[in-house]
């Protein structure tokens, strides 16, 4: 389900670097995420780790508090920092940083992949619900506008389909993830499928929506087939 944008020369001129905060923030986060910090010990201190960073203890700190908001780290007042697990960690962010990262990033997007065929069901049996004769012209304008630019194609496709099944978190999952496509290379580069036979399968998908639920069902067949096709591109990089 799921281009990355190239920035003009001016962009990358006036892009600020990083906070001092920010990269604390990632080298306490890989290190986590990798198990270098496992979880359950406890962060060194605030005056251990501005030493080792070579940074203010003002930074550290809101480094930590970013991870207390991410819920990767429990702080207690006036007494130590404990480390959590991340694959209990139920805020959706985490999920985007394992891809940026965690250490293990072939998994991570495989798992991705994995979740974004199997979703796309659930969207479509909601749409094939939902779906009027001005939202299956729109999808087919899309599909006539984008035929040549397939990530393009994708995220116009999925983000209609997503609004047509009115279900808000589908609808802002959707566009969350599609916004991290875009704004990171190496995940818009890997988060989705290269099919060279997606438009026929999205003109199929039209058909199928106009006919019902019992209709959309018959992508199951296409999910499998999807999900095979994945696991035999991880098996040959194996």
């Amino acid at each position: 389900m799921l281009n990355a944008e190239v920035q003009s020369p001016a962009m990358t001129t006036l892009a600020k670097p990083p906070s001092v905060a920010k990269q604390v923030f990632e080298k306490l986060i890989q290190a986590i995420l990798s198990g270098d910090i496992p979880a359950d010990s406890v962060l060194p201190s605030e005056r251990i780790l501005g030493q080792r960073f070579n940074v203010s203890r003002l930074m550290v700190r809101q480094a930590i508090h970013r991870l207390e908001e991410l819920g990767l780290v429990r702080v207690r007042q006036g007494g130590a920092t404990l480390v959590l697990d991340p694959a209990h960690c139920d805020h959706p962010e985490v999920a985007m940083l394992a891809l940026r990262y965690g250490p293990d990033g072939r998994t991570q997007f495989k798992a991705l992949r994995e979740r974004q065929i199997l979703g796309s069901l659930g969207m479509l049996l909601l749409a094939a619900r939902e779906v009027k004769a001005e939202d299956i012209g729109e999808l087919e304008r899309i599909i006539a506008d984008f035929a040549q630019d397939s990530r393009r194609l994708n995220e116009k496709f999925w983000i209609k389909i997503a609004d047509v099944t009115g279900n808000s978190f589908y609808q802002r999952d959707t566009r969350y993830w599609f916004r991290i496509a875009r704004e990171d290379i190496r995940v818009g580069q890997r988060a989705h499928l290269p099919l060279s036979s997606r438009v026929d399968i999205y003109r199929q998908l039209l058909v199928a929506l106009q006919e019902g639920t019992h209709a959309v069902s018959q992508y199951f067949n296409t999910v499998v087939e999807l999900l095979e096709l994945l696991e035999g591109e991880y098996d040959d990089q194996s």
